[in-house]
């Protein structure tokens, strides 16, 4: 929540409201991203439980948007992603789950995907390639071989074009 905080002040401040219209001084808005980032760095101590958190990948953007680069939250995935076994969790932390319903439709259908930009972002599309084709998927959770799918689906898509 206090993230979400943080970014509405800074949207404020990005347009052209009036300084009352700011809910933070601008050191009390540098003082809560700070505290925001040490909170963000004693959850990282537990990757396991971060992921399963939700909202992982804003947590990302977000800690993105307060240091000032990507380059943080990319070091701390590129250690992660020394562990083979951690990849597919984060997989299903990165999945985009959505729904939708037609008129008419009697049951929900579940929508599941993956951004480029953020897969570019984060791993690189050529690295999740090679990595995916390695990968022994045979200990998988049901939710992680589902997200393995997907992804290699997006890639095949994305190699022919198609960024959606």
């Amino acid at each position: 929540m206090g993230a979400i905080l943080i970014g509405l002040d800074e949207d404020r401040r990005k347009s052209d409201d009036k300084e009352d219209d700011r809910r933070f001084s601008d050191d009390g808005l540098e003082a809560l991203k700070n505290a925001w980032l040490n909170i963000l760095a004693e959850k990282r101590e537990n990757p396991d439980e971060m992921l399963e958190e939700g909202r992982f990948v804003d947590a990302m953007y977000r800690w993105r948007d307060f240091s000032g680069s990507l380059d943080e939250p990319k070091r701390w995935i590129d250690n992660l992603k020394e562990d083979s076994d951690f990849l597919p969790k984060m997989l299903v932390a990165f999945m985009n789950v959505g729904t939708s319903q037609g008129w008419g439709d009697r049951v929900v259908r579940r929508n599941l995907s993956f951004s480029k930009q953020t897969m570019e972002d984060f791993f690189g599309i050529e690295w999740l390639s090679e990595e995916l084709q390695n990968l022994d998927e045979t200990s998988l959770s049901e939710d992680q071989a589902e997200a393995i799918k997907v992804l290699k689906d997006h890639i095949a898509m994305w190699a022919h074009g198609d960024d959606h």
